[in-house]
């Protein structure tokens, strides 16, 4: 009996045994096979990230599903961070913030907090935050970025410049704009210090500085940033080199924007050069100079010279590189600009609905770019009044943007602005008001109570009321809003403000003058202190007027010099009632 026990008991055990090596032999190959499937996966959707982000993102997402069983956290976490890249190519932020939050939590795993992995991914997270408008959520990100950084390479090095740049961007994009100045300065001075070479970043520092400074009207600090950008290219990259000439695009168009034309042409006429100068491949990208070239003569209204050079462009364009889509969108815009310098609107509107038709036929998820083509037809068919058809672009406009409404929250408001414009001219004054207030919540959300952006709502919002009979109530709107603007002053009206836009601004003194001038206004009635208000708007009048003229400004100079007749006649009309 005992002897039929043993003979069972090791049978058993044998049977056991078996199985669990069948079944570990299998699991083995299981392994071996799915981290293999990984690998390749992992591989073919790191390679054709920027071609085709869509496809890289099926093997991708299978990489990182299959690392992630195994707990193999290394690998998963690489699949994550480029899983989040390629959907940052698809602009699709909230996906990529996930990727990117995921990736950072597995680095931790196999690294440790204080890794440089994970300073990177908190990086890319931190840039998603901020594209989805999720600002406190982007600074704790880069701050704790910058905080392994500086722990791992010291205060003093590029990957820490990196992050204090992104600090700047946000703060920037904040109206931050003295902070911005700070971090973009001391960015720029860990890269200009770097004992091993002057990284390229130094160049992306000097440009971002240059936009903030000209987001605030500081021309002669943006222009000098802009020139040691070019000086920095010409070193790093050569004088004769295709950055190079993008650079002297970027100064040309600055001059342009000042409107000194010597220096705009001698620009853009040198980035001309060197591409011609260059290899073939390189001159593919001739067509950017025929369009600055082009965009240039059609500012002085050459508009032969100006169509020359567009159809320069679009001739090289069709012959060397007939399927790229870029340079296509590149060709109708120009013809775009073309068409509305000549007030030619149909033709306007016709050239973007190409534009469309392109972006459709790619199937394009750049919803962005579509809703803004949107919304500049809409503007275009506002010019032509046919407010009908510009209406009907503004809600295209809103439809593309509507179901990702939180990461584009802004550029919904300024459709509804838009749209608020639209329906003044249509008498359609209480939804007038409606879009105006709701494009007005927005910006109170996310930009500063300064911002030009919140500035015009008011004076449209002011209109309404005027329309409305209310003159007091839109004088007074129009009040609070200048002495907002002006209270926390740089100079004696605050006329340099990095947030205040003049025209704008010259806008809402046109509006005032036009209320206080009214007939049907009576000072007293209105219960405002005309005296002082009226000083306040001469003043600040006077003093753009001076400072246009001071830099050399003469077009915006003349441009609001109509306004001078308006004021004098206000001013006449106020001192007869106050008597």
């Amino acid at each position: 009996m005992s002897s039929l026990i043993k003979r069972s008991f090791f049978g058993t055990l044998i049977a056991f045994l078996w199985f669990f090596l069948t079944v570990g032999q299998i699991s083995a190959q299981n392994f071996r096979a799915d981290t293999t499937l990984a690998g390749q996966c992992h591989q073919k959707g790191r390679a054709m990230i920027s071609q085709r982000p869509d496809s890289a993102a099926l093997f991708l997402q299978k990489a990182a599903e299959i690392y992630t069983n195994y707990k193999l956290y290394n690998e998963a976490a690489h699949s994550h961070y480029n899983l989040g890249i390629a959907h940052q190519y698809m602009r699709s932020p909230q996906p990529a913030l996930e990727c990117f939050l995921k990736a950072a939590v597995q680095y931790a795993l196999v690294y440790g907090e204080g890794d440089p992995y994970v300073a990177n991914a908190c990086n890319s997270a931190g840039n998603m935050h901020k594209d989805l408008m999720n600002y406190e959520a982007a600074i704790a990100a880069y701050d704790k970025a910058l905080d392994i950084r500086k722990a791992f390479y010291g205060d003093s090095h590029p990957k820490v410049a990196a992050v204090l740049n992104n600090l700047a961007n946000l703060a920037s994009l904040q109206n931050n704009t003295q902070e911005a100045i700070a971090l973009y300065q001391e960015a720029i001075k860990i890269h200009e210090n770097y004992a091993k070479f002057k990284d390229y970043e130094l160049g992306y520092c000097y440009e971002n500085l240059y936009l903030v400074y000209l987001k605030a009207f500081q021309y002669e600090e943006a222009e000098k940033n802009l020139l040691k950008l070019l000086s920095f290219t010409k070193k790093f990259s050569g004088e004769k080199s295709l950055p190079t000439a993008t650079v002297y695009d970027k100064v040309g168009h600055f001059y342009s924007q000042q409107h000194n034309h010597a220096k705009t042409l001698s620009y853009y006429d040198t980035a001309y050069q060197i591409r011609q100068q260059l290899e073939y491949v390189a001159r593919l990208e001739l067509p950017t100079s025929y369009s600055n070239l082009g965009a240039y003569y059609l500012s002085q209204e050459q508009y032969k010279t100006a169509k020359m050079f567009f159809d320069n462009a679009s001739a090289i364009n069709k012959a060397l590189r007939p399927q790229d889509a870029s340079a296509r969108y590149s060709e109708l815009l120009n013809y775009v600009s073309y068409y509305q310098a000549l007030q030619n609107h149909d033709l306007a509107i016709s050239y973007y609905e190409k534009v469309l038709e392109l972006f459709f036929t790619k199937n394009s998820t750049r919803f962005n770019d579509i809703s803004f083509i949107y919304l500049n037809m809409s503007n275009i068919a506002f010019q032509a009044k046919n407010y009908e058809l510009a209406l009907q672009h503004n809600s295209n406009a809103y439809m593309q943007l509507r179901p990702q409404f939180e990461s584009n929250a802004l550029a919904i408001a300024d459709i509804w602005t838009a749209k608020g414009a639209i329906l003044i001219e249509t008498q359609q004054i209480d939804s007038a008001m409606v879009a105006l207030s709701a494009a007005q919540n927005i910006m109170q959300k996310y930009l500063s109570k300064t911002h030009d952006k919140l500035l015009q709502v008011t004076i449209l919002k002011a209109k309404v009321l005027k329309m409305k009979g209310q003159n007091k109530e839109a004088l007074q709107l129009l009040d609070i809003a200048f002495q907002t603007y002006t209270s926390r002053s740089m100079a004696s009206l605050g006329l340099e403000r990095e947030e205040v836009n003049h025209s704008v601004l010259y806008e809402l003194l046109a509006l005032s003058f036009e209320l206080l001038a009214s007939s049907e206004s009576d000072p007293q009635a209105l219960g405002l202190n005309h005296a002082e208000l009226m000083q306040r708007l001469r003043n600040t009048y006077e003093q753009l007027q001076s400072m246009h003229k001071s830099n050399g400004q003469w077009s915006e100079f003349y441009r609001w010099q109509r306004f001078e007749e308006q004021r004098t006649q206000t001013e006449v009309y106020l001192n007869s009632l106050l008597k």
